[in-house]
């Protein structure tokens, strides 16, 4: 049984590995996948919002939606978080007081109800 277990897990791995059968597979088993895609979008959504929190913290400039991919690439070199689970571009919402993390979600429109947020509360600047 063990070993069915894991060549199962293997041929999945390497399914997913390839983007033509990652694609069907997702589309297969999105009552499994979505779930777990989403958690992995919202722990690298928590992680952006930690380190802007921190930039912000040290009185460094705030980047603006436009800048974030920028900024994504200088901090996330080595990584895929600059995209949710999905591939899709994080976007940012900020003003003077919160700014927040966004993802278009599994359908990859902006405005919809599959949309994931995560917001914090920007520092104060004293003058």
């Amino acid at each position: 049984m063990a070993k069915l277990i894991i060549v199962i897990i293997v041929g999945l791995g390497a399914a997913f590995y390839f983007p033509d059968s990652r694609a069907m597979l997702l589309d297969r088993f999105s009552f499994a996948a979505d779930p777990l895609m989403e958690w992995v979008t919202v722990q690298e959504m928590r992680r952006v919002r930690g380190d802007l929190a921190r930039w912000d913290d040290r009185r460094r400039a705030f980047p603006t939606n436009r800048d974030l991919p920028t900024w994504m690439r200088t901090h996330y070199q080595n990584d895929d978080t600059q995209y949710d689970a999905w591939g899709n571009p994080y976007w940012l919402v900020s003003n003077s007081r919160t700014f927040s993390v966004n993802s278009n979600g599994r359908d990859g429109i902006k405005g919809t109800e599959d949309d994931l947020s995560i917001s914090a509360d920007r520092v104060e600047r004293r003058r």
